[in-house]
């Protein structure tokens, strides 16, 4: 499969160059810019692609702008700089991960944010329990 390739360090590609690699030509992938910082978690979900009225081997894509995690349009926009290098394929936010291990985690960072909270170090949580036991 040609996509795979895409997930590996190459040279620069446009975006064009990238949907055009993938299946359904990249309808649902997550891209982003070599230029923007990983921590503002800022992606574009591709929704619709068609080549380009002026150059047929060139592709418009439209999507989804995400930043910090949070969608920025309600509607499709046509996504800018598609013939400009520097795109890359980003893994689905969340993809590996079932529903049950993104619950658990949930949970343990409840739990630690309790504990931090109420002032209490790692042998103070159990300490009740260990008291109750005990009687």
């Amino acid at each position: 499969m040609a996509f795979v390739e895409l997930l590996r360090a190459a040279p620069k590609r446009t975006l064009s160059d990238l949907l055009r690699k993938l299946p359904n030509h990249g309808v649902g992938a997550i891209v982003t810019r070599d230029t923007w910082h990983p921590e503002s978690k800022k992606y574009w979900e591709v929704v619709e692609v068609a080549p380009s009225p002026v150059d047929s081997t060139k592709l418009n894509a439209w999507g989804f702008q995400y930043y910090k995690g949070v969608r920025q349009n309600p509607a499709p926009k046509r996504i800018a700089s598609v013939w400009k290098y520097g795109w890359l394929l980003q893994e689905q936010p969340g993809a590996g991960l079932s529903a049950a291990v993104l619950q658990q985690l949930a949970e343990r960072q409840a739990a630690a944010a309790g504990l931090v909270a109420g002032g209490g170090g790692p042998g103070a949580a159990g300490a009740p329990e260990a008291a109750a036991k005990g009687s």
